[in-house]
């Protein structure tokens, strides 16, 4: 038979037998300090003192043995075991000194204090007893009443010595130094939050590999860390996250920081680092008045979300495919807690312009139209389209309404309660008044009107993005994905909606968003 040069390797017990080990050594700990005999039964002495004798063992009786160790293993914790019989020993100063126990050395070590031991007798008397009979009353070994003497004679408490942690004091150097690597990170806050946030955002190219990496190189030898250690510190004692690239950022921002990135005059770079500066300030003010209450008003936000596209599929063609758009827009009452509405719409029904934002902010503000449990509003069925672009017949546009930061709209009336006329005033700082006068929106000749007409958009879909949906929900569902009761609202949409040029699918010029624009030179905030 030919020999084997297999090696045998050791097996691995698993999981549930090393908890198992665990329990039974944490057991085995724990009734090391529990009266195993509590009748006294197997106590074995050989103490021979006499009724003569200054150690009175002979006068303790077999209830006053079987009292002390009830008293001393009524806890089976160690170190209170310890406390209770330094009560039962005492320490003075010896007697006769003698010629002292010699040394390897030469010297001889003379005694400094001498120990007695004493046990509860009868009536709670305390008698004193020799070492021997002590030891084998309680159950105690010889080194643990040594330690137990030297705490008494050095006038201690018995304090927890054993096991704890001997590491950590080691590597406690390399720590902090770790901790003043990771505190000297250029962050960023998030600017999704108005209150002041802890936990703050590295850029996105990084993560712990390449941060540990900078760490390593830049420290000696000693005080390199390895991985566990790394991300110990970094994920319990620091709040940190790595953000993703920016996509709603302000353009301001953004032009301001790469000018200053690419500046190499020193004065211009200063100058563009103030108006950097300047512009946060403003924004952070703009935050602060959103939080300020008013008596006898209310906050309005309203934020339009990014466009989800319609079907939500993780096949990879979706990203060459024409989709259905959704749109979401958030108007919230800050005066009001839980007092928001989400006016969400389809591109078959309206766009994103101006029509449809302006009718819903509409639509909010005549509060008897939208039901206290409602929370999402559909158009056309909670709320509808009205004729904003209309209005420019009755009211003329306001100029520079794009680099303005507060515009105040007041209402004149008579002294009948009858509306006369509605002024507007505009600024360009949040705290500073301009000085201008308000003016009239209305054009002459021309009234309030009272009433704005309602209107329906029927945009429709293309026939190429039609073809692109369809093909999107039969390759995720199949073909006769048209009979899911789920997907009953695709159905309806391709069907429904009418077919458009494909020149007419996208937005107008003036159905779009207009962004806001730069800052204007003025420091004042």
């Amino acid at each position: 038979m030919s020999e084997q040069s297999n090696t045998v390797c050791a097996l691995n017990s698993g999981a549930k037998k090393e908890k198992r080990r665990e329990r039974k050594a944490l057991s085995e700990r724990n009734n090391k300090y529990i009266d195993n005999d509590p009748l006294c039964l197997r106590i074995q002495c050989t103490c021979n003192h006499g009724q003569k004798s200054n150690f009175k063992c002979k006068q303790i009786s077999q209830q006053d043995v079987v009292r002390n160790r009830k008293n001393f293993y009524s806890t089976s914790k160690k170190v209170h075991q310890d406390v209770y019989l330094c009560r039962l020993i005492s320490a003075f100063e010896p007697q006769r000194r003698g010629k002292g126990t010699p040394r390897p050395s030469g010297k001889t070590k003379l005694r400094k204090l001498s120990t007695s031991f004493f046990l509860y007798g009868k009536k709670k008397i305390m008698k004193r007893v020799c070492k021997s009979f002590f030891m084998a009353v309680f159950s105690i070994k010889r080194q643990r009443l040594s330690t137990i003497m030297k705490c008494v004679m050095d006038g201690k408490v018995p304090k927890e010595e054993r096991g704890g942690d001997r590491r950590s004091a080691k590597s406690h150097e390399k720590k902090e130094h770790l901790r003043n690597f990771l505190r000297n990170l250029p962050c960023s806050e998030s600017h999704y939050n108005r209150a002041k946030s802890k936990r703050v955002y590295l850029d996105a190219a990084l993560n712990m590999k390449i941060l540990r990496m900078f760490y390593n190189n830049s420290v000696p030898n000693d005080l390199k860390v390895k991985r566990t250690m790394f991300y110990e510190v970094f994920t319990f004692e620091f709040n940190i996250g790595f953000r993703s690239p920016a996509s709603d950022a302000c353009s301001s921002c953004i032009l301001l920081s790469n000018s200053i990135k690419n500046e190499q005059v020193s004065t211009k770079k200063q100058e563009l680092m103030t108006k950097l500066r300047i512009h946060k300030l403003r924004a952070n003010f703009f935050y602060k008045l959103l939080k300020k209450r008013v008596d006898d008003s209310i906050t309005i936000c309203f934020d339009l979300q990014q466009v989800f596209p319609l079907p939500r599929t993780p096949i990879q063609e979706a990203f060459y495919s024409r989709q259905i758009s959704l749109y979401n827009l958030c108007v919230m009452d800050l005066s009001e807690q839980n007092n928001s509405c989400l006016y969400n719409w389809d591109e078959t029904e309206s766009g994103k312009g101006a029509v449809s934002i302006g009718s819903a902010l509409y639509c909010f503000l005549n509060t008897q139209t939208i039901p206290a449990n409602v929370k999402v509003c559909e158009l056309g069925k909670d709320w509808c389209l009205y004729n904003i672009k209309g209005l420019e017949t009755n009211y003329k546009k306001l100029v520079g309404i794009q680099s303005m930061k507060k515009i105040i709209i007041k209402k004149c009336k008579s002294s009948q309660g009858r509306q006369l006329n509605c002024v507007v005033k505009a600024s360009p700082n949040y705290r500073f008044d301009s000085g201008e006068q308000f003016i009239s929106l209305l054009k002459r000749g021309r009234r309030h009107p009272r009433n704005i007409e309602q209107i329906q958009e029927d945009r429709g879909l293309s026939a190429a993005k039609k073809n692109d949906v369809t093909s999107l929900l039969t390759k995720q569902f199949g073909a006769d994905w048209e009979n899911l009761s789920a997907l009953e609202w695709y159905k309806q949409i391709l069907s429904c909606s009418r077919n458009i040029a494909e020149q007419n699918e996208e937005i107008d010029d003036d159905e779009a968003c207009i962004c806001t624009e730069m800052d204007t030179e003025d420091i004042r905030i």
